[in-house]
């Protein structure tokens, strides 16, 4: 597989139960790659919600859909980010632009105190 830059949005199988635990994301959801590392078959992945969570915290980024690939206006869920293998990659659909990555970076680095 080739490199996926950061910022490329793409559909990811999270999951179901059992699998899955309490408020982690499920389903097939579109996620933004954070880092792709294609000798160890892995991404650190952060997932996109097109519902608007019921608590906003400064956890959440609102994306716009303008051209990006998103069909909807959507939140990036930073709370959720984890590390998926590739084997859960659907189709790429599109990228994030600049300004967008740079405020989920920021709150990446906020939330684990970087």
């Amino acid at each position: 597989m080739h490199q996926l830059p950061t910022g490329t949005v793409i559909y990811v199988d999270l999951g179901l139960p059992p699998s899955t635990k309490g408020h982690e994301q499920q389903k097939r959801r579109r996620c933004m790659v954070v880092v792709h590392w294609p000798a160890l078959k892995l991404l650190m992945i952060v997932p996109i919600s097109g519902s608007k969570p019921p608590v906003e915290l400064y956890t959440t980024v609102e994306l716009k859909a303008n051209g990006n690939g998103l069909t909807k206006d959507s939140f990036a869920l930073c709370h959720q980010m984890r590390s998926v293998s590739d084997k859960r990659l659907g189709p790429t659909i599109g990228r994030l632009h600049a300004l967008d990555v740079e405020k989920i970076k920021a709150v990446v680095k906020g939330m684990l105190g970087l």
